[in-house]
């Protein structure tokens, strides 16, 4: 890191993301929907990941969610927070403009991430780490969560399992500890357990 205690990189992308987002909530609730990508930072800045994965942090759902473009991303912040963003986004619509099934989607997604280089896993992981943090919290404050989701709970579950373990690699102590957080929080929630 430069001089500054707080990189440019990072002020843009926050911005950016601030923007993206500016109008979205996250699922189910009034929470601004900023709340998720600083918070995925945060996990990976915790774990002491370079300025450029947490810019992919910040900016992790602007495309699969938002109107601004991958190539958008590439101009602004250069390739390397480009490709994490674009590993990361997963393919909502078919190209008629359809939403697709969400099955579909999630499996197109675990094979995706199977292939993905250290650092995008780490943003994946992050996030879904954060999600399910959240949901530890509204759970915790009495808050309705399973209904907020295109799936069954147990699916939902069983989905987010097989995400984990796919993105974990053994020998990589952060993503491991991203992993056994994760799947401890899931752990939890198993159907036979409440």
């Amino acid at each position: 890191m430069s001089e500054w205690l707080f990189s440019p990189l990072l002020e843009r992308a926050l911005r950016w993301a601030a923007r993206a987002h500016r109008d979205q909530t996250r699922k189910g609730t009034d929470e601004p929907y900023l709340e998720h990508p600083v918070g995925v930072a945060l996990i990976l800045a915790r774990l002491g990941y370079p300025e450029a994965v947490l810019a992919g942090a910040l900016l992790h759902d602007v495309v699969e969610d938002t109107a601004v473009t991958l190539e958008a991303i590439r101009d602004t912040f250069g390739a390397e927070v480009a490709n994490l963003v674009d590993w990361c986004t997963e393919r909502k619509w078919d190209s008629e403009g359809r939403l697709r099934p969400w099955a579909e989607r999630k499996a197109e997604q675990l094979e995706r991430l199977g292939a993905a280089p250290m650092e995008a896993r780490a943003v994946a992981l992050a996030d879904r780490l954060h999600n399910l943090t959240s949901i530890a919290v509204d759970l915790a404050a009495g808050c309705t969560v399973w209904e907020r989701f295109r799936a069954p709970r147990t699916e939902w579950i069983r989905q987010c399992r097989q995400a984990v373990e796919r993105l974990m690699r053994p020998g990589d102590a952060r993503l491991e500890q991203m992993g056994r957080a994760c799947l401890a929080l899931l752990d939890r929630w198993e159907p036979s357990t409440g």
